[in-house]
This record gives structure tokens, sequence and C-alpha cells, in this order.
């Protein structure tokens, strides 16, 4: 490492700039500290040259001072506005404005989404323009179908003036959630302009130099390629070929996008270096067979990477690969080439510098840190593996295919939660096989279509051929759920310690194969004769071979006394094979004299144990080194199982209902699970998008596996309204679940029939709620349901064949009293002020009344439900209100606020406080919430 002063300068300016950007001024002066401490130790250790730890601490300033830089200025043009915003995130403003289009138009069903980079803004109430050069995210809303092909001609560079409302992005509502206005700022984006409809943009042409202009033709070039190839294969083949061969991932079918990700095949679908090494070797072969001259090969192959690059979108991955290739051809073209670690420092550390914010991207980081893996980590997994004359190519594979896995999952985990141990097989099989047969055949099928069409759909009848195989062999490997495990989202100096084991294994393993030392140091048998014929007291190896004879041996000969010891007629004298004599010879022990413990013998004692853990130091290394592995794993999987503390946490999911409690000793109890409510005209089906929003598997599954369920011991269903069930078919496709606790009844809705499929399919244990049923899986979780009653107009009376049809849903709700160490949280569904009165009526027969220190509030604050009687026998201290934020019922009611207030209750509601957690001991509660009121 020494003589890679870059690598060392790279990992100083990513540690630089990642404490610019996690820590506060105070934090990066403190982080810099901690940089030198380090340098002067890796310095002292004679690990890093004093001049590279200069340059490595001088780039750790410059990189924190780059980031910080960058922050500054990263500012939006309207202070005064975005001051009065962040007072009411809810709020809108009139704007025109005019600017130009800076990224691809987007449009998925109704709604198109651009950027633009303005160059006049006025809001409504001011007389003149504003000069401003400000980025914003554009929405429109579509509201004929004809617009979709008007809009979807935009091109970047086009000139736009438009009329919207202009509005703060949203920011995460959930703790862990995704964090618009944090990406956005990312992209140098503040703000966000919605537009009704097409009619209120005039578009006119740009400037046709300008680089907007430029890249507006590349758009249009890639579109005419889409084309191309979405009309050679069919609908959801042509969406994936545009997506393997151009990086174009709009048509891409969801379904099957998801079954990538879950084996760990998404890199594939990215333009990556694998896609530009294929680019650059059909270059290569063809210039090869033109007879170029091996120097103009080099520059005209350096000339086409960002041709290449810009054609295939110009993501981080391709970025980065594109700038390795064209470092590594210079520098073989000049005669400089050095190793792999070498060029994948210097790229980053260029995208780096020009654009700090690039760090935090997930496809750079995977890109980075899976090619240094690989060039890392493949040498040392093949000297392991078996050293196959045939087959070396499979060997070859599994070493490349093993060494991404292991470099990829510290990611995996903690950005996706999940990992499948499918995946090593899938990408060992899947591959090759794309990269090397699926997708040169679909570039062929599509550059056949400039010269002779007839042959391009025979090469794209090939190609789908491989692609039926891959879906078929996709299918295949996706059945098995066993095999797919929830990680919830590790700690940074966890992902820190797990590289760190890695490359210490990489460093053992061609000793682990070899049976050899490590470090240079004296082979075991010399260390096992010298230490045997130093076991006599008073008698060093020197001594032995006498006076003078170390200058006599020449290095790597045997010393004197390794002759000696083969030579010899008895062993030497080995104290510790004494002390096995005299346990198994006792006649032998009494008559041999007794040797005293004298300076010299304890001293030989130590040297011979000394000796021994020397030898196996390797072993020594090995255990330890898989202990800790084995540890990490542990901890990762389950870094709460000794966490005694029990948490209630109410999700915002909109205008719907999701809680999430989990008990002291690490069960997980899930109520409802929100849902999309959608309204839909005849003829209107051009409106759906091709991945719609599903609040299940876009927020409540990725929450629910950032926390680490792995599995839901309870899945309580208060009744079966779309608010409410809707997201809770994405959980049990993605989350096994134990028990389904509902209120016994059926209705005719799609999101009911797929839930109780889906429960049966997994063979899922159904309980129909009854009162007074009881649960206490645990001594400090106790679980009574209060409703429905067992008998009466809304009882419980149904049969195991024959269930109550239900359409009005809310009065029949389960009602459940949960108690954790005590403390007690009502969960009331959508119980009307009906169901809370005949409730109250059974209650009153109890011995002792029932309280509440939290309540859930009914049917999201409606003045339906919520009644005085029932805060009078409840009397809770805190109120629960699941709603959203643009919710057009106007819940919570003034009313239901007016009714908690007089009753001294403290109020939390999703819509402006978002994700609520309760973290409850036997000592205390604590309460937080995600926005600060």
């Amino acid at each position: 490492m020494a003589q890679r002063p870059l690598i060392w300068v790279t990992i100083a300016w990513v540690a630089g700039s990642s404490a610019a950007a996690a820590l506060p001024r105070e934090g990066v002066w403190l982080g810099m500290a901690a940089a030198l401490a380090a340098l002067v130790a890796l310095t002292l250790l004679r690990i890093l040259p004093r001049r590279v730890a200069v340059v490595c601490l001088i780039a750790c300033g410059l990189a924190a001072g780059s980031r910080e830089w960058a922050d500054a200025r990263n500012t939006t043009g309207l202070p005064e506005l975005l001051a009065v915003a962040e007072a009411d995130a809810l709020a809108s403003y009139p704007v025109e404005a005019e600017g130009v289009i800076i990224h691809p138009v987007q449009v998925d069903g109704d709604r198109a989404q651009l950027r633009l980079e303005t160059i006049w803004l006025r809001l409504a109430d001011a007389q003149e323009p504003l000069a401003l050069q400000e980025r914003l995210q554009v929405r429109i809303k579509l509201a004929e179908e004809a617009e979709q092909q008007l809009v979807g001609a935009w091109r970047r560079g086009d000139r736009l003036r438009l009329y919207g409302e202009l509005k703060l992005p949203d920011q995460a509502s959930n703790f862990g959630g995704f964090d618009y206005r944090r990406y956005l700022f990312s992209q140098r984006i503040h703000w966000l302009l919605q537009v009704d409809g097409a009619a209120a943009i005039e578009q006119s042409a740009g400037a046709t130099w300008s680089k907007s202009g430029w890249m507006g033709k590349v758009d249009s070039v890639r579109a005419n390629l889409g084309a191309r190839m979405a009309a050679l294969y069919p609908e959801q083949q042509g969406g994936y070929m545009k997506g393997l061969v151009l990086g174009m991932s709009d048509d891409l079918d969801a379904e099957r996008f998801q079954q990538f990700s879950e084996l760990g095949l998404t890199h594939i679908l990215a333009i990556s270096g694998l896609h530009v090494a294929v680019f650059l070797y059909c270059l290569h072969m063809g210039l090869k067979l033109l007879r170029v001259p091996r120097e103009t090969s080099l520059l005209l192959l350096i000339a086409a990477v960002p041709f290449y690059v810009l054609l295939s979108g110009a993501s981080p991955s391709v970025v980065r690969a594109g700038m390795m290739s064209m470092i590594g051809l210079l520098a073989a073209r000049l005669g400089m080439l050095k190793d792999g670690l070498h060029l994948l420092c210097a790229a980053a550390l260029l995208m780096l510098m020009i654009e700090p914010y690039m760090l935090g991207n997930v496809s750079f980081q995977m890109s980075v840190i899976v090619t240094a893996g690989l060039i890392v980590g493949v040498g040392p997994l093949r000297r392991a593996l078996p050293q196959w004359q045939r087959g070396k190519g499979v060997v070859d594979l599994v070493a490349v295919s093993v060494a991404a896995q292991l470099a990829s999952f510290p990611l995996t985990i903690y950005y996706f939660n999940q990992f499948n141990l499918i995946s090593l097989p899938a990408n060992i099989l899947l591959v090759p096989f794309i990269s090397s047969i699926v997708m040169p055949i679909g570039a062929v099928s599509l550059a056949l279509t400039a010269v002779w069409q007839p042959a391009a759909q025979l090469t794209a009848d090939i190609a789908r051929l491989g692609n039926d195989l891959t879906f078929a062999i996709t299918d295949l490997l996706n059945q098995p759920d066993a095999l797919r495990s929830i990680w919830p989202t590790p700690s940074l100096w966890w992902v820190l310690l797990w590289y760190a084991a890695l490359l210490a294994g990489y460093r053992l393993l061609p000793a682990w194969r070899s049976g050899e030392p490590v470090t240079s140091g004296p082979r075991p048998r010399d260390a096992e004769q010298s230490g045997a014929a130093s076991s006599l007291p008073g008698l060093s190896a020197r001594a032995a071979r006498g006076p003078g004879d170390d200058a006599a041996v020449p290095q790597g000969s045997p010393a004197l006394a390794d002759i000696a010891a083969v030579d010899a007629p008895t062993a030497p004298l080995d104290v510790f094979a004494q002390g096995r004599a005299s346990v198994d010879q006792p006649s032998a022990s009494l008559s041999a004299p007794i040797t005293p413990l004298t300076p010299g013998i304890a001293a030989s004692l130590l040297r011979q144990w000394g000796e021994r853990l020397l030898r196996h130091r390797l072993s020594l290394l090995r255990l330890g080194l898989l202990t800790g592995v084995v540890l990490l794993l542990g901890y990762a999987y389950d870094p709460d199982r000794f966490d005694r503390a029990a948490y209630i946490e109410m999700i915002d999911v909109g205008q719907g209902d999701a809680i999430l409690i989990r008990t002291p000793q690490g069960r997980h109890i899930l109520s409802d699970g929100g849902g999309t409510v959608r309204f839909s005209k005849p003829g209107e089906a051009w409106r759906e998008r091709s991945d719609p929003y599903e609040v299940g598997r876009k927020l409540l599954v990725p929450l629910l596996m950032k926390r680490g369920v792995q599995e839901i011991d309870l899945l309580i269903v208060s009744h079966l309204d779309t608010d409410h069930i809707g997201g809770l078919a994405a959980v049990l496709e993605t989350i096994p679940v134990r028990r389904l606790l509902w209120n016994g009844s059926v209705k005719d809705a799609p999101e009911a029939s797929r839930l109780f499929a889906l429960a049966a399919e997994r063979e899922i244990e159904l309980y129909p709620a009854c009162a007074p049923q009881r649960w206490q899986p645990e001594p400090d979780v106790k679980l009574e349901v209060l409703w429905p009653p067992s008998a009466g107009s809304l009882g419980c009376g149904g049969t195991a064949t024959q269930l109550p049809h239900v359409e009005q849903q809310n009065d029949y709700s389960v009602v459940a009293h949960l108690e954790l160490y005590g403390y007690s949280l009502l969960l009331s569904g959508d119980l009307g002020a009906t169901g809370e009165r005949l409730l109250l009526e059974r209650l009153s027969d109890r011995a002792e009344p029932l309280r509440a220190d939290a309540l859930k509030v009914g049917h999201h604050g409606s003045r339906t439900s919520t009644t005085e009687a029932w805060l009078r026998y409840w009397q809770p201290s805190t109120a629960l209100i699941p709603v959203g934020r643009y919710n057009w019922y106007g819940h919570p009611h003034p009313l239901v606020i007016e009714r908690l207030a007089h009753y001294g209750v403290q109020v939390l509601r999703t819509d402006r406080d978002g994700g609520i957690m309760l973290r409850i001991t036997r000592q205390s509660t604590l309460l937080a919430t995600r926005r600060t009121p």
C-alpha cells in the first residue's frame, strides 16, 4: 500500500467529504484531528511514508472544504419565499416562469416530469419578473391522452414558459423513510413546480449550440434507438432489451425488475463496466480486423468512450467505467499502465472533485466498491479455489461472482434490507449468458435495423429465445422464499468492520490453501527445531552452534541445531514429553530425578509456548477472523436481540392506518397496513401508470424491512376497508406472517379477496376476532379483544364455512386493548359513535374499568367518532390520529380536536408530526415524532 499513494489519497478524500456531509462544522474539525492522529499512527508504524501522509491530510482538508463550498453555494434564489414556505410546508405559490429543459422528459400515464433551469420567474403578486437561474423539478398533470405524445416529444434544450404552483418538496415523514427534499437538494433543486395540463405550457426551440441543445440531440438519438428496439421485440421484452443494451429503464416491467432485484441481478440492467468492456472489445476486434496500428487503435478507443457514455445515459456507473477505460487506455498508450486499483481510484477521485454530491449516490457507491472488490478479491479467491485445468473458466466465474457478492453485501443490506442466498448461483448462471450472448445479439439486432430489417428481425428472434430462457430461470429461482432473508439497516461502523474483515480474509487466503505463513519469518520446521534445542536450561540455539557459527551459516541454510537434532540418537529434552511420560508410565517417573522449576526452565516453558503459538498463528488468525465474521453477521441480522424495551410506532401511510408494535422479547405485531384508494372513470385507462404507487410495496414493506421485521407474529386487520388493508398484500408477499386476526366478516372488494387468497396460499392461521379473546405471548404483553362481541347484530357469530357479509365495516372494526409493561394502547379501527356506545355498554359490566394511556383515534378523526362518552371512559393522555396531509375529507374534524383539548389529551397526528414512535420500558415512556411541530 505504501507504493500506492493514490489509493491512500482517495481514501482520505472520501473521509474528508463524508465528514463534511454528515457532521456540523465543529464535528468536521474533530474529524480532521482524528484523521491527523490516524495518519501519524500509520507513519510511526511505517505503514505510510511521511510524504504520503502529508498529502493525505491535505486531501482530507480539501475534500471537506470542497463539500462545504458546494453546500454554501447550493442555495435557492428565493430566500424570502423559502422562509415563508418552511413555516407552512403545505402552502403553494402561483408563479410564471421561463427556462430551458435540462433533463430528459419522463411521461408515465397522466403525469410528466422534467427539470427546468429558469431564465426568469415572476410570483403572482410581483409586477416585474425576477431574473433567476434556478433549477426546478416540474410535474405536469396531463389533462388529455393526446398530451402524452405532445410532452413526450420535448427534448433537453427546448425552451418552456409555464404557469403553475411552486411548493417545497416533501421531507421524509417516517423514521428512516425516503427524504425527497434531501434527494432534490443533492441535485441542487429546492422547489417543486406543479402544472395543471400541457395547456399551461408554451414550448419553443432553444439554442442549438448550447450544452442542453447538444444533449437534446443525444436524447433524440436514444429515443430513435429505443423505438427501433421496441419494434423488434414484444412489449415486455422491448423494455427489457432497451434497459439491457441502451440503459433506458422507463419501459421496464415492474414485476420483472422486482424479480431481478430480489436475485441481485439489477446490475445487468444498469450500463456499467461490463457493458463498456463489451463495447470496447467489439470495437477493438473490428479495428484489429482492419489492421489499424496499436497506437492509433488505442486513440480511437479513447475517443469512442465518451460517445458510448452519452449514448447509454451517462449514469454514475457508466461514467466511472468510462473514466477508468479512458485513463487505462491512455496509460497503455504512454506505456505507464498501472494496476486496476489505481485506475479506479483515479476515476473515483476525479468524479468526486467534479461533483462532491456524487459520494451519496447509491449507483456510484455500488459501482466503485464492487469494482474494488473484484480487483482486490478475485486473485486471492482464484488461488484458494481448485486449480483445475479443465473447467478453469467456471472456477474463474465463481471467483468473480463470490468477490462481487462479498463486496456488495453490506451495501445491499444497507439500502435494500434483503439478501437472497440464491443470488450467487443466479449470477454465476445468468450473468455470463446475458452479457456474452443475449446482450451482444441484441446490440447486433439493433445495428442491423440501419442496414437490413429482415436480418435484424431474425437476430432479434434469436435474442428473444434467450430472453425467454432467462425469464424462465428467474421465475424458477424466485420460488423458494426460505432462501430470502431480511436484514435491518446496519450502522456505518458495521460496514467498515465488514470491509476490514474482508481485506484481512483476502490477506490470509493464499496461506490458508498453502499452509505457509503470511508474513516473513522462520519456517515452521526451523522454529520447531530451534525451540527444541533451546529447551535445555541455559542452552540457546546460538550456544548449540558454538560462538561464531552465525557468520559461517549462509542465510537460508539449515542451522547446526537442526542437523544435530536429526543426527542424534535421542531427541532433545522436552519438558512436556516428560510430563506426559510421568502420567502414562508411573514406574519411569518414580525412578527419574525431579527437576526443580528454575528461572531458566520457566523461561524455556514460556519460549516453547510462544513458539507453539507462533507456529499456529495462522490457525489462530483464521479462527479469530471466522469468529469475528460470524459475530458480525449475527449482530447485523438481529442487532436488537438484547433490547428489552417495547416500541409502538404509528407509520405515516397517508390517509390510512398502520401501527407497528415490537414487544420486549422482539415479537412484532402489525395493526392494519394502509392502502391507496383510486378513483377511475370509464375511458381513462391511459391515466394508469406503468408502476403505480402502492403504499404497501413502496412505503410500508421497505420501512418494516429497515426495522428488521423478519416475521410478524400477529397481524391485526381492524376491518376490510381499502385504507386499512390495501398495503397488506405486499406485506404478506414479502414478510412471513404467523397469525391473522380480523373482524370475522367478508366484503366484496378485490383487496379483501387478494388478502385472504394470499393468507391461504401461505398457510397463515386465521382467527376471527370475538370478545373477550386474550393473547399473552410474554409476561409483560397482554392483548384483549373488546369488539366485536360474541352476539348481537354486530356479533361475531359466524362459522368457518359461513362468515357474515358486511359492506359497511366501520362499526364492525376490531377494537383491541394492548398493554406493554403496563402502558396501555387502545386500537379502535374506524369504530363510529354507534359502535362506541355499544362497546361502552358492554364494558360497564366489568368490575374494574379499563384505561388507555394512548388512544388510536377512530376513523382518522371523523366527527362521527371519538365521542365525549368515549373520552370520559378511557381517559387517555395521548391521542394518535392517522390522517393524510392532502386528504379531502377534512380529517381530523375540528370538533374532535376540541373534544380532545377539552379533556387535556395530547394530540399527535401523522399529517403534521409524521411518524410517531413510543419507547416503553418498566421505568419510563419516551415519545418522538419524525417532524418537529
